[in-house]
């Protein structure tokens, strides 16, 4: 089967160095089944800081925990090169104390225009306590430069208790 696609275009012309063909807009579709393992850049150091472009595999951590009052506020991390990205790692939340109806606590991704992709999102205000933990595994094609990492930790009163915990792999395949 043969496909017309500006996929392939749009990805090559992401990436530096690359020169894409005219060709290149043609996805053929042999009727076989392969196994296959992806094969990203490898990690170089565990740990990326936030003033920092991520161009290759990386791992990032960030946690948060407050006790009692505490304004809200975002830690942004790496920003991202253009490319096709495999995120995969986990994301939890815990709150607990007071029925405070706060705005919420997130993790993911915010695009050049400021638009958010979250990988977790919780908003306070049902039953208490409350502990979401949720699994990530994302493939993502970014196109443009800017897309980078962020937590989002709400404000809190006293009495409340929030944990807040990020672990992700980010694997460049191309």
């Amino acid at each position: 089967m043969k496909l017309l696609t500006d996929r392939l275009t749009a990805l090559a012309r992401s990436i530096t160095g690359v020169k894409a063909e005219a060709q290149d807009a043609e996805l053929i579709l042999r009727p076989n089944l392969y196994a296959f393992t992806e094969l990203p850049s490898p990690i170089r150091r565990a740990g990326t800081g936030p003033a920092e472009t991520a161009t290759e595999s990386f791992a990032y951590t960030l946690a948060y925990g407050i006790t009692g009052a505490a304004a809200g506020g975002n830690t942004d991390g790496p920003t991202l090169a253009p490319g096709l990205w495999h995120f995969r790692g986990w994301a939890r939340y815990q709150f607990s104390g007071t029925a405070n109806f706060v705005p919420f606590g997130a993790y993911g991704l915010i695009d050049p225009a400021g638009n958010n992709l979250w990988f977790l999102r919780v908003r306070n205000g049902g039953p208490l306590p409350l502990n979401v933990t949720v699994n990530i595994d994302q493939l993502i094609s970014l196109i443009d430069p800017g897309w980078f990492i962020r937590q989002v930790a709400p404000a809190t009163i006293a009495g409340d208790i929030i944990n807040q915990e990020f672990q992700i792999v980010g694997s460049k395949l191309v």
